[in-house]
């Protein structure tokens, strides 16, 4: 909100400001609350690149494995697709998307255990409702012109749609 009145705000205090009051929380926990944190900043018409997102994880020393920044670009990007994404930028969209290049770059061993198990539980192929969601996604932007994800999130709520399905579409929801 202050952004909007001063357009000199830097998100990036804003989210260093949120590490610091979550920083008992685990890793996962601080992720999710940095990307939700990131979508609402979005969502109001606030500025967040992908370098400030860096910076804050850079000054918390904050693994690259949960580090979200591939999802904020998603929220950030509506017509953005998995086949554009840097798959070496978050862990993260395994819980979003079943894609076999991402599932490959984070199945090396170099990556451990821990999250070679994670990638092996994703299923051989696609879900229902992924291919379903991103469907849907590229035929209202497309039908409703949509550019901006402020605009995504406008056209979503006018539809008589209930709030899973639009959490589905927005990637709020997790599939995996």
């Amino acid at each position: 909100m202050v952004q909007l009145l001063d357009k000199s705000f830097c998100g990036i205090a804003f989210l260093v400001q949120l590490f610091h009051k979550f920083e008992h929380l685990t890793l996962k926990e601080q992720e999710k609350m940095v990307t939700d944190r990131a979508l609402w900043m979005i969502l109001y018409g606030l500025k967040v690149h992908l370098r400030d997102l860096g910076a804050v994880y850079l000054s918390f020393d904050v693994s690259d494995v949960y580090r979200p920044e591939s999802l904020v670009w998603f929220y950030s990007n509506p017509r953005a697709t998995i086949e554009e994404c840097e798959f070496g930028a978050s862990f993260a969209l395994l819980g979003y998307f079943n894609y076999e290049p991402l599932k490959k770059f984070w199945s090396r061993p170099e990556h451990g255990r821990e999250i070679n198990d994670e990638v092996r539980k994703q299923p051989k192929l696609p879900s229902l409702v992924e291919l379903s969601r991103n469907v849907a996604k590229k035929y209202i932007l497309n039908k409703y012109r949509i550019r901006t994800s402020k605009r995504l999130h406008f056209v979503l709520d006018a539809l008589q749609i209930d709030w899973l399905t639009k959490d589905t579409i927005l990637l709020k929801r997790r599939l995996y």
